[in-house]
C-alpha cells in the first residue's frame, strides 16, 4: 500500500507548493497599489511607456477590483491595443466591455463585446461576451436585437457553456414576459 502511495505523495508536494506560491503572489498583487504608468518624453513627442503584458493586465484587474474604472479602462484598452495576440487580449476586451456596461456606456460596451465575439471566436470569454452583448443591447433600448442575440447564445453555446445558456434563457424569458 505504501509503495503506490509514495509516487502520489511526491507528485502532490510540488503541486501544492505551486498553488501556495500562486496564491501568495495573487494576494500580494491585490494588497499592493496598482503600478502607475510612467511617461517618457522622446524628442518633442510624449509617449507612454507600456508595462509588460502580465503586469499591465494585473494592474488593470486590480483597478477593476478597486472600482477605479477610469484607470481600469485606460489600462485594459492599452493592453488590448499593445498586446492583441496575447492570451489575455480577449479577457482585456471583455472586462473593458463589462466596465463600460457598468458605467452606462452601452455603445462602447457593445463594441468591446463584438470585438471579442468577432476577433477571438475560440476564446474562453466568447460565450460570456455574446451574452453581455445581448444585455448591452437591451439596456441601450435595442430589445429586439437583444432577443435575437440571446437566441443565438442559447443555440450556439448549448453543451459548450451551459451556465451562460441558462442565463440567456432566463434573460430571454424575462424580456418576452415583459411584452
Amino acid at each position: 500500500v505504501e509503495e503506490p502511495n509514495h509516487p502520489i505523495a511526491r507528485l502532490k508536494t510540488p503541486q501544492q507548493q505551486r498553488y501556495l506560491d500562486l496564491d501568495r503572489r495573487v494576494s500580494e498583487l491585490f494588497k499592493s497599489p496598482a503600478k502607475p504608468q510612467a511617461k517618457a518624453v522622446t524628442g518633442t513627442a510624449a509617449s507612454a511607456r507600456v508595462l509588460p503584458a502580465d503586469d499591465l493586465y494585473a494592474s488593470a484587474m486590480a483597478a477593476v477590483k478597486k472600482k477605479d474604472f477610469a484607470s481600469a479602462l485606460t489600462q485594459l484598452d492599452l493592453f488590448a491595443k499593445n498586446y492583441p495576440q496575447h492570451a489575455l487580449a480577449g479577457n482585456a476586451l471583455y472586462w473593458s466591455g463589462e466596465v463600460e456596461l457598468a458605467e452606462g456606456n452601452f455603445d462602447v460596451a457593445i463594441k468591446q463585446f463584438l470585438n471579442v465575439v468577432n476577433n477571438y471566436p475560440k476564446h474562453n470569454k466568447v460565450a460570456d461576451s455574446h451574452y453581455k452583448l445581448a444585455v448591452a443591447y437591451d439596456r441601450s433600448g435595442k430589445t429586439d436585437k437583444a432577443k435575437e442575440t440571446l437566441k443565438v447564445v442559447i443555440k450556439q453555446y448549448k453543451g459548450i457553456s451551459d451556465s451562460v445558456v441558462r442565463l440567456a434563457e432566463r434573460y430571454l424569458s424575462r424580456l418576452e414576459g415583459a411584452q
